[in-house]
């Protein structure tokens, strides 16, 4: 319902695990701006369900499973992840990302 700035390290082809306090009702429909963690890469615009729920102090969170409305958009977003995959192997990605 509002504007909200929570963090991930942890995404793949299928969906992104967002660390917050805040935890929304499991299948709640989702908009997330995905914000690379350099500027190499532009922002990605994505939507999705909430799939699963972490209540743990430390790792508090959501899974959230991504959906796609286009093969196009699938593909972008499967190249946004090869990139930082990539980036991260060649160690190459800011030092702050991987804190």
């Amino acid at each position: 319902t509002g504007r909200r700035i929570n963090f991930t390290r942890d995404l793949n082809e299928e969906g992104i695990f967002i660390r917050s306090r805040e935890l929304l009702e499991p299948e709640t429909p989702i908009k997330l701006t995905l914000m690379p963690p350099d500027t190499r890469h532009r922002p990605c615009q994505l939507a999705g369900k909430v799939s699963r729920l972490v209540e743990d102090r430390e790792d508090r969170g959501m899974g959230i499973r991504l959906l796609f409305d286009r093969d196009s958009e699938r593909n972008s977003y499967e190249a946004f992840v090869e990139a930082l995959e990539r980036d991260f192997l060649a160690g190459t990605l800011p030092d702050d990302a991987l804190g």
